[in-house]
């Protein structure tokens, strides 16, 4: 037994644990694998919210703002992040119009129809968003 100042006194008696198996073998790998498919699992339901508030005379004229609504899994180094936007055919780059109908615009009596703040507090207050992260990330520690 070593003399690890953390541990506090000399004689008081600590304990190593070594895990093995399946389940620790490449644990992060798998870790950010289960994170990606509960994101992408979780941007499918918050597209299909966003775009059921999109709707003829409810933001809906051509359809085209409903079909640009997309999710993408975004990753810098080793953190995930889930994007939902209207940018399905340049990633990054919204239609130039989702703005305004999301938010309203200064001097108009048109207030926007919040369709992505909307989603984004349902999904927040349901709790199902930790329940579904934590069954991806099971499974994917399972394998």
């Amino acid at each position: 037994m070593k003399n690890d100042p953390r541990l506090g006194n000399f004689n008081t008696p600590n304990v190593k644990v070594h895990m093995r198996g399946p389940i620790f073998k490449d644990a992060r790998g798998n870790l950010n694998r289960g994170v990606k498919t509960g994101l992408q699992q979780l941007g499918k339901e918050m597209v299909d919210d966003v775009k059921s508030q999109l709707y003829p005379g409810h933001g809906k004229i051509t359809g085209f703002l409903r079909k640009s609504v997309t999710f993408r899994v975004a990753s810098k180094w080793d953190d995930p992040t889930l994007v939902l936007d209207t940018s399905k055919r340049h990633p990054g780059q919204n239609v130039i119009y989702t703005g305004w109908i999301e938010r309203g615009r200064r001097g108009y009596n048109f207030k926007g129809y919040h369709m992505f703040r909307n989603t984004a507090r349902k999904f927040r207050k349901s709790g199902r968003v930790s329940k579904w992260m934590m069954n991806d990330i099971t499974k994917a520690l399972g394998k």
